[in-house]
């Protein structure tokens, strides 16, 4: 049967230390980040079609080019963009 703990207790507290230095760590940065998401304004854009048909382009097509900027919007910038 094979021991689960460190052989000498000096690794086992350097183990136990770093455990919690990067739990503290992690959770510290996850409390920032979720902090600054909170206070950062909402931006919304709207992406509408234009009035005319566009020249050389099918509906669908017109559909895709908006869907991925509007994708690219919301990945890059933190928008929230609707459609």
């Amino acid at each position: 049967m094979t021991k689960l703990m460190p052989r000498s207790p000096r690794l086992a507290l350097f183990l136990g230390l770093t455990c919690l230095l990067l739990l503290g760590g992690g959770g510290g940065l996850a409390w920032l980040l979720a902090r600054q998401g909170v206070r950062a304004p909402l931006r919304i854009v709207l992406i509408t079609p234009p009035m005319e048909a566009s020249e050389g382009l099918e509906a669908g097509q017109g559909q895709a080019i908006g869907a991925v900027i509007q994708d690219q919007l919301e990945y890059e910038r933190r928008f929230a963009s609707t459609g």
